[in-house]
């Protein structure tokens, strides 16, 4: 989606939110919805090499982070969410899971929209898998989400925690695995 005047709405406030189902764990960080530069304007909201999941953005030039300490589960859904919210006594970043606030930052400043297009499901460029360290031979690699999005949605103000409660729970998505897990080949015993 190419970048709009009309984008600029966000630096008073967004939530984005989608239902991910994944198959594997990313080899790097990777968006569910990307619209940053540099990592000195926009918003990044995305899932780790071990599943967490992020909401950054950029306030004043400086990129401010959000992470879970709980992992996404493989192969079934689940709801996140993240919200940037300002007041006359600063800004907040709160990042949800299945209808529920697992984390929430106090930041300051003004919030940088970045004039990018917004990219959803892959990387903005070619990245090391993760440890870069550990990655032979060190060649950048494009990837996207293996897995399934859905759902997703960019509202231009912070939903509260009851609205994003009541989006988790207007959904009945299925408890059991909706991606199958790989079989391996077997032979004779």
């Amino acid at each position: 989606v190419p970048y709009r005047d009309t984008d600029a709405q966000i630096r008073d406030g967004f939530t984005v939110e989608a239902w991910v189902a994944l198959n594997t764990y990313p080899w790097n960080w990777m968006p569910i919805v990307d619209q940053e530069q540099d990592r000195q304007q926009g918003l990044f909201f995305g899932i780790d090499a071990f599943g967490h999941f992020a909401l950054d953005v950029s306030m004043n030039g400086q990129w401010q982070t959000l992470t879970s300490t709980a992992t996404l589960p493989l192969k079934k859904w689940a709801h996140v969410a993240g919200t940037y919210r300002t007041s006359s006594r600063g800004g907040e970043l709160r990042i949800y899971l299945d209808g529920k606030c697992v984390g929430q930052l106090p930041v300051r400043g003004e919030m940088l929209p970045a004039r990018a297009d917004l990219l959803i499901g892959r990387v903005r460029a070619p990245l090391l898998p993760f440890p870069e360290a550990a990655a032979k031979p060190q060649y950048p690699i494009w990837y996207s989400l293996d897995g399934i999005l859905d759902e997703l949605a960019i509202y231009g103000r912070a939903l509260n925690a009851d609205e994003i409660a009541t989006e988790f729970a207007r959904a009945s998505a299925p408890a059991a695995d909706v991606l199958p897990w790989p079989r391996m080949p077997s032979g004779p015993a």
